[in-house]
């Protein structure tokens, strides 16, 4: 029986010797958060969230762009930063497992929102559809975010067809004159009475297929981003020339659509 207990406590022993060379101590996380076109410091805040939902929260200094926070070590983590004037940045980082307090360095790089800057180059069509794709709901997801929480912002959407191949128009056939017309009756001798083609001319605009898809298009991110506050002002819809435009390509397909950012004010202007 003493055998046996003895058994018993020397495996307990060994489990927690176990557990404690295994547990993740804290860490302190520091870094930076700069502009990634100008390497300025940003100051925004930002958001930590680990596998379990637990959050951590804070906001970068202006001087130097510097965050910290206590975390779990051995852990996966996703970080949110947001502010009025820079694009949503949400990123998925690791910190190593460690048994001991140790403190671990990770630098994030954000999109200052300037005037011109380019934001996005999406497939976010399939060809000849004018749906907007699930796959673009992130990228389309943060710029309207961003729409909401800074007012004074407007950007810029180009909208193109290159990704969809059109049939060639057919050529319009025009109807030939008659070479003579004879006199009508009660006419005086030597008029000539001009024969009027049995074909109507229509004055209205002819719209292409390509203009129509653009079209189409424009009005599904017009619903997209429908609740967006002046949306019909501060977002500015432009279609690609049909024929013109280069065939970029994305991870998931031909490009189609192109945000830059337009005009863009400091809220305390």
């Amino acid at each position: 029986m003493k055998k046996l207990a003895t058994i018993f406590t020397m495996a307990f022993c060994a489990i927690a010797i176990h557990s404690v060379a295994f547990a993740q101590a804290d860490i302190l996380l520091t870094g930076k958060i700069t502009d990634e076109a100008t390497g300025k410091a940003v100051s925004a805040k930002y958001e930590i969230v680990d596998s379990e939902g637990k959050k951590v929260q804070g906001k970068s200094n202006s001087v130097g762009g510097a965050y910290q926070a206590i975390l779990k070590a051995g852990q996966d983590y996703t970080i949110n930063i947001t502010s009025f004037d820079i694009l949503k940045k949400t990123e998925v980082f690791s910190i190593p497992a460690s048994a001991k307090y140790i403190e671990h360095s990770q630098d994030f790089t954000v999109k200052k929102l300037v005037t011109g800057t380019h934001l996005y180059t999406l497939h976010a069509f399939d060809a000849n559809q004018s749906s907007v794709l699930p796959t673009v709901n992130t990228e389309l997801g943060a710029l309207r975010d961003v729409l909401k929480q800074n007012r004074l912002l407007k950007v810029i959407i180009q909208v193109g067809s290159n990704d969809t191949e059109f049939p060639k128009p057919k050529p319009v056939e025009v109807p030939k004159a008659k070479a003579k017309a004879k006199p009508k009756k009660g006419s005086k001798k030597g008029e000539v009475v001009v024969p009027v083609p049995d074909v109507v001319i229509s004055t209205e605009p002819v719209i292409s297929p390509e203009q129509q898809l653009m079209n189409n298009r424009i009005a599904a991110l017009k619903e997209y981003f429908a609740d967006v506050r002046n949306a019909e002002e501060r977002i500015k819809y432009v279609c690609e020339v049909p024929g013109t435009a280069t065939t970029a390509k994305t991870k998931t397909g031909i490009a189609n659509l192109t945000i830059n950012v337009g005009e863009v004010k400091d809220m305390f202007e």
